[in-house]
């Protein structure tokens, strides 16, 4: 729920719920996990093998079902989705590359998951490194080289998927979908309400009258914006700059989220992960 803290998602609950688009009809909102994060954590990392951790669409997109379910505002009642690992597997794999980068692969120099590229310019990513802060460049060149992160991403043990659509029926007859792919960067969302359509993404709102003698409003969010998108776009801080008003609040209700709340967007990822494998639509 940490994505209700972030400037775009708390003006955008703030558009809806004022009526400026009418009542909501439809949702498309989209999670672009980004390739080297997908492969760092989703094929080299923790989150990598659905049975050790979780299925993808909860380990990353609980926060986008969390926010879908928020503006909807309404009960979720039938779920369908589809998705799939098509590129992080063995049959994409250069020619005659390792098992490790740093065993003379053929292309490292022109593969964007080039394990050396911890030691350059994603040495940011070097957080799940277990080493002692004051580890020098050759024990680090080490550790990376027999981590599992030192891995080709093309020859893991990975098998959560790399692309998944989800498609949500709600009580009101609203309904959304959610696409999460490694081959984007970034969250956008589109809402289409009766009186005119929202288009959102980090950095601004576009709202779009339906009646074409309107002129589009323009919501410039970059003042608002965290300069460390990694933390959720904000809302890490926003969220801990809330806690202790969140914590007063005698009636729950009025809590802008809680575990209840919380609680329904990991269901959804559930019955999502199940309609996937089995090919049906989940009702909740």
């Amino acid at each position: 729920h940490v994505l209700r803290y972030t400037p775009l998602y708390g003006k955008i609950k703030a558009i809806v719920a004022s009526g400026q688009l009418g009542d909501l009809v439809s949702l498309s909102a989209t999670e672009g996990v980004e390739a080297w994060h997908q492969a760092h954590s989703f094929v080299r990392g923790h989150w990598a093998v659905a049975r050790q951790s979780s299925p993808m669409i909860l380990a990353k997109c609980c926060h986008d079902l969390d926010i879908i379910r928020w503006l909807v505002d309404r009960p979720c009642q039938r779920v369908s989705s589809f998705g799939a690992l098509s590129h992080f597997k063995a049959e994409n794999a250069p020619e005659g590359a390792p098992a490790r980068c740093r065993d003379g692969c053929p292309i490292e120099q022109q593969c964007p998951y080039n394990a050396a590229r911890y030691l350059g310019d994603k040495r940011d990513w070097l957080h799940v490194c277990t080493l002692e802060p004051t580890a020098d460049e050759e024990r680090l060149a080490d550790w990376v080289h027999h981590s599992p992160w030192g891995r080709c991403v093309y020859q893991c043990d990975n098998d959560v998927v790399d692309h998944q659509t989800v498609n949500l029926s709600f009580a009101n007859n609203a309904t959304a979908t959610l696409t999460m792919t490694a081959f984007a960067e970034g969250r956008q969302i589109e809402i289409f309400g009766t009186k005119a359509r929202l288009h959102g993404t980090r950095s601004n709102v576009v709202i779009q009258p339906h009646d074409s003698r309107k002129s589009p409003l323009r919501i410039d969010l970059s003042a608002a914006d965290s300069s460390d998108y990694a933390s959720h776009g904000g809302g890490d801080s926003g969220l801990i700059a809330a806690l202790y008003d969140e914590m007063k609040k005698e009636n729950p209700d009025e809590m802008t989220s809680s575990l209840s709340a919380s609680v329904e967007s990991h269901r959804i990822a559930f019955a999502a992960e199940e309609s996937r494998l089995t090919g049906r639509t989940v009702e909740l």
